[in-house]
């Protein structure tokens, strides 16, 4: 992958595995427009999921993941179209993760200052399985070890690689590091735009945010 941002000769690039595909041939086309019209340095889109035995079974929506966003995997590479120029500067993925390097690299790009937009196209089949799904504890190692760099290095707060773990598997802030959980509202709100906004659509996140941060209130390490 580092390879092939180096020969590439795009203004933008977008991952695709051997194994997924493109499911709406207007999906690039709307990607383009979108962080053309928005100047944002990558986008992102729903996805859905396939496997052996279901065909499209599931989707995954990012607008409505957002508020969990740095603990739980609200994007797909597969669906990001992300400025060449961007992964140049950052020097591409950290080849000393065998299988986190995507998320290493997204919370590289956030700390770096980028910028993401919502495209309302539903364009990439993902199909599950692969070295991460048959190597979950190294995944869940390396997303803990990146995920605590983050912390230390943007917020300035340290934790033990423990504390890390637990916010991962539980996919929740406890009670004493509830104001990076605000902190991480605010960075959605500045850095994520283009999400549909209507009426429906905000009591939708509100609630889930009051519900969430309630749920986090009674969690303790």
């Amino acid at each position: 992958m580092n390879r092939g941002i180096a020969l590439a000769r795009g203004k933008y690039i977008i991952f695709l595995n051997s194994d997924d595909y493109f499911h709406n041939p207007h999906g690039m086309a709307a990607s383009v427009a979108r962080i053309e019209a928005l100047q944002c340095d990558f986008t992102f889109a729903p996805i859905c999921f396939s496997s052996s035995k279901y065909h499209r079974h599931s989707q995954m929506e990012p607008q409505r993941r957002l508020y969990r966003f740095l603990i739980s995997w609200s994007f797909s590479h597969q669906s990001m179209l992300t400025m060449r120029s961007m992964l140049l500067k950052l020097d591409g993925f950290d080849i000393t993760y065998r299988s986190a390097a995507d998320y290493d690299l997204l919370l590289r790009m956030i700390a770096n200052g980028s910028k993401g937009c919502f495209v309302p196209c539903t364009f990439t089949t993902f199909r599950l399985g692969g070295f991460s799904a048959d190597n979950k504890e190294l995944a869940f190692e390396e997303c803990a070890r990146s995920l605590q760099n983050f912390y230390r290095n943007f917020y300035e707060t340290e934790m033990s690689h423990d504390e890390v773990a637990y916010i991962l598997k539980h996919r929740i802030y406890p009670r004493k590091y509830l104001n990076i959980f605000k902190q991480s509202q605010q960075l959605i709100r500045e850095r994520f735009i283009g999400i549909p906004n209507g009426p429906v659509a905000w009591l939708s996140r509100w609630f889930n945010y009051i519900k969430y941060y309630l749920k986090c209130l009674n969690t303790s390490l």
